[in-house]
């Protein structure tokens, strides 16, 4: 067992003979967030590791390096956030982790058990996941020196300047030139645009800063645009009276609203139009999990990648080389894809 020579057993090594997952015996091993699992399923991986003589090696090397070889992994919930991008993204950084001598810590709110627990020195860096930025975690960038990246915050936005802290995120204002550059090669005319606004939300403000500096050559171009802006229950309601008014959308951008999308389609159809021959539909979403619709150019956050490169720069940092901010492009899952 073990895979530098030895035959210590590893932690992957008791995964696989408790049947469960690595992180499962992070866990049971290290006692934290016990709640997360089993009392029997914590027995059986405690006494596997018994039984096979386990010694984390990070025990020898925290005394060596004066580290304590802890990740704190922080989510600051918002009204926006739903679980599938919250957990595509702690597994990308969960899955890096666990190939390493660190332990991740999850933590769901910046009280004050977690700045006890980082006043004692528990964590080597920390990754913060929020889409805003709140007093205590502008009091976090900037009152402690440790190693700090922000998943979807730009701390250059919110005025956070300091070595060792960083963004990992979805390229948002990139989206919008490829939104736009997709409905102006498809030949659209009068486009509908529906998107989430937001005062707390810091993507959002990305893209909305995107489309200013964007629709003003396009429309130059002689393409109509017209801002759907009614909440979900009053869109049909919106779409009519814009059909009435002569507006003909030939092409439509909703943002994240997978409901919305096929209300639009549902409401489109209605009127003898069909996505894909009447009209062009292009959605954002953040889950990736599900396939593309027919007729439908879908662009989806690289959440997994997104938290595998959140440990690629952690670790780099933590080899104290600082680092820089990473941008990743939205991936195309159908129809024609605009560089």
């Amino acid at each position: 067992m073990g895979g530098s020579g030895d035959n210590r057993i590893t932690r992957a090594d008791i995964a696989r003979l408790a049947g469960v997952s690595v992180a499962t015996v992070s866990y049971a091993l290290s006692g934290d967030h016990c709640e997360k699992i089993r009392p029997e399923t914590r027995q059986r991986v405690c006494r596997i590791a018994r039984e096979y003589g386990y010694v984390p090696k990070f025990s020898a090397r925290s005394l060596s390096t004066g580290r304590s070889m802890n990740i704190a992994f922080l989510s600051v919930a918002t009204a926006w956030l739903i679980d599938p991008m919250f957990h595509a993204v702690q597994y990308g950084l969960a899955t890096e982790i666990n190939r390493t001598e660190y332990t991740m810590l999850c933590f769901y709110e910046a009280n004050r058990k977690f700045f006890q627990k980082l006043e004692q020195e528990r964590f080597d860096g920390i990754v913060v996941f929020s889409s805003h930025l709140t007093p205590e975690l502008r009091r976090l960038a900037l009152d402690y020196a440790l190693p700090l990246i922000f998943v979807n915050l730009d701390v250059n936005q919110v005025g956070i300047a300091r070595k060792f802290c960083h963004t990992v995120r979805a390229d948002y204002a990139g989206l919008m030139h490829r939104v736009l550059a997709a409905l102006a090669e498809a030949g659209c005319r009068e486009v509908g645009l529906r998107m989430v606004r937001s005062p707390v939300c810091a993507p959002n403000d990305l893209m909305y800063a995107a489309l200013d500096e964007l629709l003003p050559e396009y429309r130059r171009r002689g393409i109509g645009f017209t801002m759907l802006e009614a909440p979900d229950e009053e869109l049909p309601a919106e779409l009519e009276m814009h059909w009435r008014s002569g507006r003909r959308f030939d092409g439509i951008y909703e943002d994240i609203n997978r409901k919305a999308r096929y209300r639009i389609a549902e409401i489109m159809a209605g009127h003898g139009r069909m996505a894909g021959r009447d009209y062009v539909l292009v959605q954002s979403d953040t889950a990736n999990d599900h396939p593309a619709p027919d007729r439908v150019c879908l662009f989806t956050q690289p959440l997994v990648e997104i938290g595998r490169a959140a440990w690629g720069l952690m670790a780099q940092m933590l080899e104290g080389r600082d680092g820089k901010e990473l941008i990743l492009p939205f991936e195309c899952r159908n129809g024609s894809d605009s560089k």
